[in-house]
């Protein structure tokens, strides 16, 4: 059965649809049910508009301030 789900899993990629039910994936920040696409593929959640950018995912503690600076850099 997991050697399954790592052969299907690479071939998931955008919406994921179930006999005409859209399914929906939980939000990684706030953990609600409005992600239309599996993580890493860049969707705001409709709760707390985290984006889902695959980044955010990976390094939680990383961002980058909308001037291009990290949060390492001074101001």
């Amino acid at each position: 059965m997991l050697a399954e789900h790592r052969r299907v899993r690479p071939a998931v990629l955008g919406r994921v649809t179930i006999v005409g039910v859209s399914v929906k994936f939980p939000c990684v920040c706030c953990g609600h049910l409005t992600m239309d696409s599996p993580p890493g593929l860049h969707d705001i959640c409709r709760v707390c508009f985290w984006e889902d950018d695959g980044v955010q995912l990976r390094w939680p503690g990383w961002w980058r301030h909308p001037d291009g600076r990290g949060w390492w850099e001074e101001a």
